[in-house]
């Protein structure tokens, strides 16, 4: 496969290490080697990079998918295509997926779950609030980071993305973890993710998922029925709560920002569990809870259960008896710590970094950028309107430090020269603020020039800000941040009022920003985008 691809991805990305295989293709482990990192790349079956429809597809979303809407989600740094070949490549977490836990070591402790639930419970909802939906939810898409215990969501809609949205074989990868609305052939909608994070609640507390058959039609028919059994063991507001997420409407379950405010109101320190030897798979720690973002049909042999109606209350299946379990308790420092000693010498360290935030957005009708960051919380201008300015900006003092927070603040004042420059047609503070090598700064410089000339000026363009950030490959040598801001729209206006060169807006475009150290302060050296950044 390497021999394969090295036309493709020589000179930027070199493959070393097969990781892994999923359903849509395989990991390997690479270099960047314009910048030396270490990087994941999944390489997708030949088949989809044959395909021109499935490549048009990933490359119409790639500014999505590179998109920043939660630390947790596992991002997208680039799109390689070529010579038939589609690759997605990533960040590299190094750590195992909760499918290899839960199948060595059975389910986990109560609180442990509950924990796991709340984050990847609020990356969902930063998903959501931006217009993002997973898709396809499942134990083997969460990774917990050896090193620090964090835990990562990935494959964020690629194996949609990739299959495409017609006949069966898209619906779903996996019938345990397929919401009713997707088996019918319906779309995923944000509650497809709520009903897929209620299956692996359910399966974290029970070592199973509720409906798991050998029979793939006995496993379809228990999602259309919708009556999952959970025994008294289970605390009732817990309890109420998988209830909740695995209704057999969408629009029957909790938003994700609704489970997460609820799961973080459980009080399950009481519910007694006996303690076993730590998994060897798993490291023993885990993230603490993230800051709360702000707000043809396949025939079922029986009818689904109306929305909000009583379930029954059965004898137990078989299939659902959990066995005791026990997880590493949760120290005074917020993570969970447990005994690292009792890990096996031999414990496989998966280095898994697929993900992509791919995906569309679910209100695309409307042309304006959306008004939301990933987190929930409003986007802002990166500063004043230009037009309410006396003088050009100058950088903040919290940009001048040689720090990776310097080069944050740096980044955003850049930002804010360039959105002066727009509105005003001076340019001096921008070019101030950039290296005479940056070719992207001087394509900036010079549109503004000869928008102002003679009389002419630029009505709208100007750049909010969505977030900057570094990555675990930061270095003083290597001051590189991946940016997400919306443009607006904007025109080129003449002398005589007239309007030409109109350009519509968009949102979550994102480009890498070089720094480099001038003066005992920064510069922008180079901006890289896929797409035009003006």
């Amino acid at each position: 496969m390497v021999g394969s691809l090295a036309y493709l991805l020589s000179g930027q990305y070199e493959l070393s290490t097969l990781i892994g295989r999923g359903p849509t293709g395989e990991v390997w482990r690479a270099v960047d080697r314009s910048t030396s990192e270490g990087v994941a790349v999944k390489v997708l079956d030949a088949a989809f990079g044959a395909d021109p429809a499935t490549v048009d597809r990933i490359l119409r979303e790639q500014h999505i998918l590179t998109a920043y809407l939660h630390p947790t989600l596992v991002r997208v740094r680039d799109v390689v295509t070529g010579e038939g070949t589609l690759a997605l490549v990533t960040e590299l977490v190094n750590g195992a997926d909760l499918a290899r836990h839960l199948g060595h070591t059975g389910p986990l402790e109560t609180a442990t779950a509950v924990q796991v639930a709340t984050i990847v419970a609020e990356a969902l909802a930063a998903a959501h609030d931006a217009g993002v939906v997973h898709c396809d939810l499942k134990p083997s898409n969460i990774l917990i980071e050896e090193s620090g215990g964090e835990v990562r969501l990935t494959d964020c809609r690629v194996g949609r993305l990739a299959r495409g949205y017609h006949g069966p074989a898209a619906w779903y990868t996996n019938p345990e973890y397929a919401a009713p609305e997707v088996i019918r052939g319906g779309a995923a909608v944000p509650g497809t993710d709520v009903y897929g994070l209620g299956i692996i609640l359910y399966e974290m507390l029970l070592g199973t998922t509720p409906y798991r058959s050998t029979d793939p039609a006995e496993v379809i028919a228990g999602h259309i029925r919708a009556e999952p059994w959970l025994p008294a063991t289970v605390p009732d507001p817990l309890r109420r709560l998988v209830e909740d997420c695995l209704e057999g409407e969408p629009t029957g379950r909790p938003t994700a920002l609704a489970v997460a405010r609820r799961l973080r109101q459980l009080d399950v320190s009481g519910v007694p569990e006996p303690i076993r030897e730590p998994a060897p798979m798993l490291p023993a720690v885990m993230a603490p809870p993230r800051p709360q973002p702000a707000t043809g049909e396949i025939a079922a042999p029986v009818a689904p259960r109306p929305t909000g109606a009583p379930r029954p209350t059965g004898a137990p299946r078989p299939t659902s008896a959990p066995r005791p379990a026990s997880a590493p308790r949760r120290s005074g420092s917020g993570r969970l710590t447990g005994v690292r000693g009792a890990l096996l010498a031999a414990a496989v360290v998966v280095i898994v970094a697929v993900a992509v935030m791919g995906l569309r957005l679910l209100s695309p009708a409307s042309g304006n950028a959306p008004t939301t960051q990933g987190t929930g919380t409003a986007s802002v201008p990166v500063g004043p309107p230009a037009t309410q300015r006396t003088s050009p900006p100058q950088p903040p003092a919290s940009a001048e430090p040689a720090t990776a927070a310097g080069g944050q603040a740096y980044v955003r004042h850049w930002f804010e020269a360039l959105n002066y420059a727009i509105g005003t047609g001076d340019t001096a503070a921008l070019e101030a603020a950039s290296s005479t090598s940056c070719r992207t700064c001087g394509d900036l410089i010079a549109f503004v020039r000869a928008a102002y000339a003679d009389g002419g000026s630029i009505r709208g363009g100007g750049y909010t800000m969505r977030d900057v950030t570094t990555d675990n490959f930061w270095s003083l040598e290597n001051p590189r941040f991946g940016t997400v801001f919306d443009r607006a729209s904007r025109s080129t206006v003449t002398s005589d009022g007239g309007q030409k060169d109109v350009k519509e807006g968009a949102p979550f475009l994102s480009c890498q920003i070089l720094l480099e150290r001038a003066d005992n302060g920064w510069r922008v050296l180079e901006a890289y985008s896929s797409t035009p950044i003006f």
